[in-house]
């Protein structure tokens, strides 16, 4: 209590602001937050691309119309070509839409120097060229080449598969509306 001397009568004492404690958690808290909503609309939005992404069949179709070749003896596999179409869709949607893509996935005979080796030819002979090389670093068991036409993008991506020495795994994608090398579009 603090009284004033000439008047004798109280005079409350000069008021503080907020505790650093007090600000600290309001920052945390707001951080917070904003951490729950970007989470939810990340959520949301991956689910949005899973449920539109084309359907196994679909992608496959937009694959060879675009002229890139099944491999002999490939046989799809509907439920990562599926989780793969949900993932390039929502990278298709944070690009605003202006890329349409389609990716499939496959269980092939064959290891993946053979697959890349046939992707390779066939694709230079289709009109693509040749964007990174097939020789590149073999990371985690998995290679991939891409492949450029225009302002379109073949990706082949290979990798074998845990523990056997047989076979490889195999990702198609294609995409159109890439903006060019070099440009600022």
């Amino acid at each position: 209590m603090s009284f004033n001397s000439s008047s004798d009568t109280y005079a409350p004492p000069p008021k503080r602001g907020m505790s650093p404690w007090a600000w600290v958690g309001i920052g945390c808290g707001t951080f917070l937050l904003l951490g729950f909503v970007g989470c939810g609309v990340i959520g949301y939005k991956f689910t949005q691309a899973l449920n539109n992404a084309m359907s196994p069949e679909e992608s496959v179709k937009a694959i060879e119309a675009a002229q890139i070749p099944l491999y002999p003896g490939a046989t799809l596999d509907p439920a990562a070509t599926k989780a793969a179409g949900g993932v390039m869709g929502l990278m298709g949607g944070l690009s605003g839409g202006k890329m349409k893509m389609a990716m499939a996935a496959f269980r092939c005979p064959d290891d993946s120097d053979k697959v890349m080796s046939f992707y390779n030819q066939k694709l230079i002979a289709a009109g693509y060229t040749e964007r990174v090389s097939p020789s590149s670093p073999n990371i985690r068991n998995a290679r991939q080449v891409q492949f450029t036409r225009g302002d379109a993008m073949a990706m082949v991506q290979t990798q074998a598969p845990e523990g056997n020495d047989k076979g490889c795994v195999l990702v198609l994608a294609h995409m159109t509306g890439l903006p060019k090398r070099g440009s600022n579009r």
